[in-house]
């Protein structure tokens, strides 16, 4: 299906920060660089273990020359599949150097799963490194590779001295070579996987070395799921600035106690979590009197996966006095957050948190049809669809080993990047003097006579009674009228909501509440509204 072509009329009010950057680096350049000029420094921290840039720049170039014997080729879908670890920031960046397509696999998939992926973007091999053992599922070949890191030969002289007389990284990449493909762990057998191009990831590195200000003093918590697009920065950003990446274990992020003893062992100075997460660090705090709070070597806790509350950021403050908060946004097909917003006091009365400004060399627009089949600017304040273009756009979803572009529009304009394509996220938002305010999802609106209800907006108003701990909102129906059902968790026991609660500004629309224990969650922290329908 032919792309349609992006056609914007009116007063151009797009939101723009440019910032020249070479988009075409490779990070396993750099890192070899920064080898030669401190090999002994710290690269990455993983499990009691200091791998310095000497051994990790040792472990790309082994792993590269191991790769490219098993005959991964430039272009080619590459299937990987182990856990957190320095292993697998070495085997992204041998990936990089080669030029493949790096395809992430959560550990606990099982073989159907890894079959289907391997469909999908038409992958033949599947790199295992520290993972599960066995066979590789069937039309795969494995190429298992060792988990080198705390055990022999990475860290340190010798393992540098083993890859002295392996090539150097490549320097150069193009800029809208794909880099790599992310199936969520929610992927079932309709999804496709959003393709990141170099120059989008190069792009994403050093929008968060600026907004969050991270130098060689920085150690990153690598925390994130291998298939989420934030595990991306966290293990390749503080690598551009000489800092150190802190791997956190997969066992250590299911739980508040072990997640805030990893932060604090790992010594971690930046941290990104979902809000879920988040508050069960807050939680976890609350109940350790008179002890340091987690993750006490903290200067920045960033927020990203879902929407920061006013209370839960003002909630961060009173128990990390000195932390400051980022909140992050943006969808995969954008190689991951296209928006920042520094959390100000200010902020902490309005009803939600504004999302923010663009990130360096990204091109936001939020845009209406127009009567032609084209797309108007909105006017300010107007509400209107996030529309990104620029360089943090994708190249697409792959799907049957073809990219495909449904939710793309090609864009000729002079804002196009890399890839020549524009990203319609369906995030309904406003510009208020040169920042982006969100008003809900265009899936997740409720129609209504003269207008749209944001079920967003409906979970944050219900959530502020006494007997609602969290909840979650469903369109429904009832007797042929619009109508809600609410799946919620009891704050208070003794003060349920009944009847009469109603949505403030609604009360016609009747609510149906069903309490449950807890509410389904996907693997980010998310409510899965899925699983919930």
């Amino acid at each position: 299906m032919t792309t349609p072509e992006l056609l914007l009329r009116g007063p151009d009010r797009a939101l723009r920060r440019p910032r020249p950057l070479d988009l075409r680096a490779t990070v396993a350049g750099r890192v070899h660089r920064q080898a030669a000029r401190t090999p002994g420094r710290t690269a990455v921290w993983d499990r009691g273990t200091a791998v310095d840039y000497a051994g990790l720049d040792a472990a790309v170039r082994r792993h590269t020359a191991a790769l490219r014997a098993a005959g991964c080729a430039s272009g080619e879908a590459v299937l990987v599949q182990g856990p957190r670890s320095a292993t697998a920031i070495a085997v992204l960046l041998a990936m990089e150097s080669l030029g493949c397509v790096h395809v992430p696999l959560d550990p606990g998939w099982p073989a159907e799963r890894i079959a289907e992926v391997a469909r999908h973007c038409g992958a033949t091999r599947l790199v295992r490194h520290g993972g599960p053992a066995g066979p590789a599922p069937r039309g795969l070949r494995l190429v298992a590779l060792a988990e080198e890191p705390g055990t022999e030969g990475v860290e340190g002289a010798d393992g540098a001295d083993e890859a002295a007389g392996l090539p150097a990284p490549r320097e150069r990449a193009s800029a809208a070579e794909p880099r790599y493909a992310l199936y969520t762990a929610e992927f079932a057998g309709g999804a496709e996987g959003a393709v990141t191009a170099h120059a989008g990831m190069v792009n994403h590195l050093w929008a968060k070395i600026d907004d969050l200000g991270l130098t060689s003093a920085d150690r990153v918590a690598y925390s994130a799921p291998q298939v989420f697009d934030t595990a991306v920065w966290q293990m390749l950003a503080p690598l551009l600035v000489g800092g150190a990446v802190a791997v956190v274990a997969e066992a250590d992020t299911a739980f508040p106690r072990r997640l805030a003893g990893a932060l604090d062992r790992t010594g971690a100075t930046v941290v990104e979590l979902v809000p879920t997460a988040i508050g069960w660090l807050l939680d976890r705090a609350g109940k350790a009197a008179g002890a340091p709070p987690p993750g006490s070597g903290l200067r920045l806790l960033v927020a990203t996966g879902g929407e920061l509350g006013p209370e839960l950021a003002a909630r961060i403050g009173a128990v990390l006095p000195g932390v400051a908060t980022v909140f992050a946004n943006g969808p995969v097909e954008c190689s991951d957050d296209v928006l920042h917003h520094r959390v100000r006091p200010a902020d902490l009365a309005g009803a939600r948190i504004p999302r923010g400004r663009p990130i360096p060399n990204a091109v936001l627009s939020a845009v209406l049809p127009a009567p032609d089949g084209a797309w108007r600017h909105a006017e300010p304040g107007e509400i209107g669809e996030l529309l990104v273009q620029g360089a943090p756009v994708g190249l697409g979803h792959l799907a049957d080993g073809v990219l495909r572009t449904g939710a793309y529009l090609r864009d000729t304009t002079p804002d196009a990047g890399p890839t020549g394509l524009a990203f319609r996220t369906g995030d309904l938002v406003s510009f208020h003097a040169g920042e982006v305010r969100y008003h809900g999802r265009a899936d997740r609106q409720l129609a209504l006579p003269g207008g749209r209800l944001a079920l967003e907006d409906v979970e944050r108003e219900l959530q502020r009674h006494p007997g609602v701990r969290r909840c979650a909102v469903l369109a429904a129906e009832h007797d042929g009228a619009p109508a809600l059902a609410v799946f919620y968790t009891a704050a208070d026991p003794g003060d349920p909501p009944g009847e009469r609660t109603a949505v403030p500004g609604h009360p016609e629309l009747r609510l149906s509440w069903t309490l449950l224990p807890v509410l389904p969650l996907t693997r980010k922290g998310e409510v899965d509204h899925r699983a919930l329908r």
